[in-house]
């Protein structure tokens, strides 16, 4: 999972490239919908 950040390139892709340090690893009980959706409320709230 890569941290967004819209501000600089965007986040509406099929395939996205970010820096290295921007990567995080998700958790193993969280599917790719449920990590997804964290960032919405994060970005709704702060962004």
């Amino acid at each position: 999972m890569a941290l967004p950040d819209a501000s600089a390139r965007g986040s509406y892709a099929e395939h996205h490239t970010v820096p290295a340090s921007q990567v995080v690893t998700r958790s193993a009980a969280l599917d790719i919908s449920q990590v997804a959706a964290i960032w919405v409320a994060y970005l709704t709230a702060y962004g």
